[in-house]
């Protein structure tokens, strides 16, 4: 009886600030409303497979001839997997990889005190 239809409805977005407010806070409500009775189902640990230098190592091991290695990219090979496996099919292939140069992930370079600092690690 006293509801007031006009009164009640939310006010019109005049500007694209006002939509750009609203998006958010809308995505905002989704979100807490999503999480509000989430619960952890299952958790996993390991370990991060770092270089001092924080970079991967991928080419032949010099001391052991024959073997060659594509380790210590830890999170970033699955992103690099791809190329990974091209730059070392070259290596195997080719002697030497043909892509790009990949002297910066030689093993020896730990030896020889050629490391990169990795600019970017979190």
């Amino acid at each position: 009886a006293d509801y007031d239809r006009q009164q009640s409805l939310p006010k019109l977005a005049t500007s694209q600030q006002d939509v750009d407010a609203a998006t958010a806070a809308l995505k905002q409500a989704q979100a807490q409303i999503m999480l509000a009775e989430a619960q952890v189902m299952r958790a996993y640990a390991g370990v991060r497979d770092l270089t001092p230098d924080y970079h991967g190592i991928l080419g032949p091991a010099a001391q052991a001839p024959g073997l060659h290695v594509a380790c210590g990219f830890s999170g970033h090979g699955f992103m690099h997997a791809p190329a990974i496996g091209i730059l070392m099919t070259e290596i195997l292939l080719d002697g030497r990889a043909i892509s790009m140069d990949v002297g910066a992930l030689s093993l020896d370079r730990f030896a020889t005190g050629k490391l990169r600092a990795e600019a970017n690690m979190f």
